[in-house]
């Protein structure tokens, strides 16, 4: 009985995984061709950093509160809404194209807005899975959501190229509007497992700031994951400044197109890395080895790039780069994921140790 019941609920993950791949696909192939039509616009840098600013801000915000909420609702519905959500802000922004009424400041908002939604449904997917994959084919899930990724990474940008000078803009965001429909669509198709309260969290429910504060307690009095979150912190800071001065940089010697094809290669890579990631994630790795030893790897990969302006050093750089990713990742969620197991127990909610962490990634 138990055997059948893990085969259900390994199924319903791929249902689920299905629909996010598709989504996941129509996102970044709409990300690209925002950001290129963005900074194209007027050459301006500083609409571009505005434009991720409102990307990532509303996930630093939103999303440490975002994992105590999640552990209250039905992890499938928030993930349905959110979808929703961020589909309405994607629709206002096709009209607005198609009524020729675009200004800068709307792309801003709605890319708030789809990544407000995005700080919820993070969280509630990493905490689905916890519910529908056993512990020790966590790192093999972990790499089937890279792979997704990779597969976004790899195909969005050069049929964003193609797409902006066929269908233009408004084109490519109604395909990034059916993705979402087709992501809600496997969601109403799938019920997840009821999440068991403990007996403490039944007897004893504290409020949303109570359970953050001791949340980030538990985060405080544990130097290891202490030190994994400051580690990502840091060296995301200090990549988010080299990804966003690279488009601008590319497109002062290459054209968009053999920008999506150095993208593309990346989009190798990022696939190589999941695949190879989805195979090695049995439980048995010791994921923190993992993690630093492509993590060395992909401080390497922005040194070659700094060597020239040259689209084959560019190119060479963004595999190795992306190669890394489905690793680095990887490993971490990994890591969590089996440390938020272990604490299900506690009085307070663990998706919000997840949660935080997830904001780095």
């Amino acid at each position: 009985m138990l055997k059948p019941l893990r085969i259900e609920r390994i199924s319903i993950f791929v249902i689920v995984w299905l629909g996010q791949l598709v989504s996941i696909l129509g996102s970044r192939l709409s990300n690209f061709a925002i950001d290129v039509w963005v900074y194209q616009r007027n050459g301006s840098v500083t609409e571009l950093s505005f434009l991720i600013l409102f990307t990532t801000l509303p996930l630093v915000i939103i999303s440490p509160l975002a994992g105590v909420l999640v552990d209250r609702w039905n992890r499938r519905w928030v993930m349905i809404l959110s979808d929703t959500g961020a589909a309405l802000s994607t629709l206002t922004i096709a009209l607005l194209l198609i009524s020729e009424q675009i200004q800068i400041w709307h792309i801003f908002v709605a890319t708030a807005v789809s990544s407000s939604f995005s700080a919820f449904q993070g969280p509630a997917y990493s905490a689905a899975i916890t519910l529908l994959v056993p512990k020790k084919y966590l790192g093999r899930a972990a790499g089937m959501i890279e792979f997704a990724l990779a597969i976004g990474q790899l195909l969005s940008p050069v049929l964003g190229g193609i797409l902006l000078e066929v269908i233009q803009l408004s084109g490519i965001i109604v395909l990034d509007l059916s993705s979402f429909v087709f992501s809600v669509i496997t969601l109403f198709l799938v019920r997840f497992p009821r999440h068991q309260a403990t007996k403490s969290q039944e007897t004893n429910k504290p409020s949303l700031l109570r359970e953050a504060v001791d949340s980030f307690h538990y985060l405080t009095a544990r130097s290891g994951l202490m030190a994994i979150l400051f580690f990502f912190a840091s060296n995301n800071f200090m990549v988010g400044i080299v990804q966003i001065l690279a488009y601008p940089l590319i497109l002062s010697f290459a054209s968009p197109f053999q920008l999506g094809t150095i993208l593309f290669v990346g989009g190798v890579g990022m696939v190589i890395g999941s695949i190879l990631m989805a195979s090695w994630g049995n439980g048995r790795q010791d994921y923190i080895k993992i993690l630093l030893c492509f993590m060395l790897l992909n401080g390497f990969s922005l040194i070659i790039a700094g060597f020239s302006p040259s689209i084959i050093l560019f190119g060479v750089a963004a595999f190795l780069f992306f190669l890394c990713s489905p690793f680095i990742s990887g490993s971490a969620q990994v890591i969590f994921q089996k440390k938020s197991l272990q604490i299900c127990r506690e009085k307070f909610s663990p998706l919000l140790v997840l949660s935080a962490v997830l904001v780095y990634l």
